[in-house]
């Protein structure tokens, strides 16, 4: 992210593949901490994130907060939406998506006409060093705006549509995109929901106004959850298949020239609807959670290492309102 942006301060003219990666962290605790597998998990305001389709299961309004940090809070991701109703058959979501890389120093020698480290006199004749200085700070701030729709075609049948605006600003520098994603959700069974999302599905192009153009090519995810009860116990594990057709990680199950092919599982156990465990396995990386209901508010933390990126944290908020 700031290695595009040092590109983009320069004024550079091209065209960069990964202009979505902001997004690839995805929200909810919840969804996070089992993998980030949420194609086929409906009820939440998240779900204009993962499968706008799943909205169909909202039950009243519902507000969702999330916040995750990196690097002891040097980075930071938020995400705040609202879903509920519009008649007995339509169903709506908005969310807000932020993240952001705060104070980041920009530098420049101190004599820009010879090499770092080399020694010069000054126009006062003092001998000095020539190393870098901090000229001023900047911020690298990365937003996301849904606006979702679903529509029940019938009691087992269920597809939604995402519009999402993006905005992109690394100092003086801006950007502006627009894309859009669909999903459907079929239920197979009581108990056995499928779900499949194409994201970006016509190639979300992210115009800055230097000149430079991000691509967010599109990307293919398809689960399944099954949900099981006995007694007070609930259990629901949860598979995806992912594809990405910017082949850009290396930690990806298949990966080839122009696509990459990635494995997704994640659990659920449930105590009285009212306590829960999660976990989680992606790109090679497990992922752990707990969560906790009381009332209509739900509580959930999701945790991830990276050996690279160190760890994240998440905590969600998600709270049930008015008409039921």
């Amino acid at each position: 992210m700031i290695f595009l942006g040092i590109a983009v301060v320069s004024g550079e003219v091209k065209t960069a593949k990964y202009g979505g990666a902001f997004l690839e962290t995805g929200v909810d605790a919840r969804i996070l901490s089992m993998g980030g597998a949420g194609a086929s998990i409906s009820g939440s305001v998240s779900s204009v994130f993962w499968n706008p389709a799943g909205l169909v299961f909202l039950k009243n309004y519902k507000i969702h907060g999330m916040h995750s940090e990196r690097f002891s809070g040097m980075v930071n991701w938020d995400f705040i939406g609202i879903g509920s109703n519009i008649d007995s058959t339509t169903f709506f979501g908005a969310g807000f998506f932020r993240m952001g890389v705060d104070g980041i120093p920009v530098t420049r020698l101190l004599n820009p006409d010879i090499g770092l480290g080399e020694y010069y006199y000054d126009e006062s004749g003092n001998l000095k060093q020539n190393v870098p200085q901090i000229e001023k700070m900047v911020n690298d701030v990365e937003y996301a705006f849904f606006l979702s729709i679903a529509k029940i075609i019938n009691n087992r049948f269920y597809i939604g549509s995402t519009v999402k605006i993006i905005r992109k600003m690394f100092d003086s520098n801006g950007a502006w995109g627009m894309g859009f994603d669909a999903g459907l959700m079929y239920r197979a069974a009581e108990r056995i929901n499928i779900g499949l999302t194409v994201h970006d599905i016509t190639t979300t192009i992210v115009a800055w106004n230097t000149g430079t153009k991000e691509r967010i090519l599109p990307s293919l995810r398809a689960g399944v959850s099954y949900y099981y009860k006995k007694s007070k116990v609930s259990f629901l594990p949860v598979f995806e298949i992912g594809t990405s057709f910017d082949a850009n990680n290396s930690s990806s199950v298949l990966i080839s020239d122009k696509a990459s092919v990635d494995l997704i599982a994640g659990l659920e156990i449930s105590y009285s609807e009212r306590l829960f465990f999660r976990a989680g396995m992606f790109r090679k990386r497990m992922t752990l959670g707990a969560g906790f209901s009381v009332s209509k508010l739900n509580i959930d933390y999701g945790f991830s290492s990276n050996n690279d990126l160190g760890n994240t944290h998440r905590l969600s908020l998600e709270y049930g309102f008015g008409r039921n």
